[in-house]
């Protein structure tokens, strides 16, 4: 099987839908804030860097190799709080590897090891053109994990990712959302 370089695959109509479906399935699973809920005050700064150092963490211990990764601060949507003000939650997207070009049998496996432990499965789905569709919320932390593999370039060797937490508040009077650069705390 040719390689195709997995930058070719972000302008493939396929590939386009099926991120598309990953960043709706996580704004719909981004848990809402009520007034009766308790929410941690925290640094939106803070939150970024050590959501993606647990991120990084996660793909590492997979084996995986980035391509790309994005951490975000976004503004929560889903919000029942007339006021939403400094109500966020921490995002990050992630274009990853399997360097053994086993991708879906990766995703089978941690499907299985979610499924013993404290994840509640939302989707795991076997695409018609192969690979696999997982998305689970931890049930201690509510992080949010969607993997996405099966492209038409490199059908086993690309994951996608997109992760985030539930909607926070910021303890800090002004921040701003969007991309995180300087996330990592090294």
């Amino acid at each position: 099987m040719k390689d195709v370089p997995f930058a070719s695959i972000e302008h493939s109509v396929p590939f386009r839908r099926r991120l598309l479906a990953l960043l709706v399935m996580a704004v719909c699973l981004t848990p809402g804030i009520t007034q009766s809920q308790s929410i941690e005050l925290t640094s939106p700064q803070q939150r970024a860097t050590e959501f993606g150092a647990e991120v990084d963490a996660f793909v590492s211990a997979l084996g995986l190799h980035v391509e790309k990764f994005a951490v975000r601060i976004n503004r929560c949507q889903h919000t029942d709080v007339i006021d939403d003000s400094g109500k966020y939650y921490i995002w990050v997207g992630a274009q990853l590897v399997a360097p053994q070009s086993d991708a879906t049998e990766m995703l089978a496996k941690l499907h299985s090891d979610w499924m013993e432990s404290d994840w509640v499965i939302h989707r795991y789905r076997t695409m018609a053109e192969g690979g696999i569709n997982l998305a689970a919320r931890h049930q201690e932390t509510q992080h949010l994990y969607a993997l996405d593999s099966g492209f038409e370039a490199g059908p086993e060797r690309y994951i996608v990712g997109t992760f985030s937490t539930p909607c926070l508040i910021a303890d800090v009077g002004s921040f701003s959302y969007g991309e995180v650069k300087d996330w990592r705390d090294d």
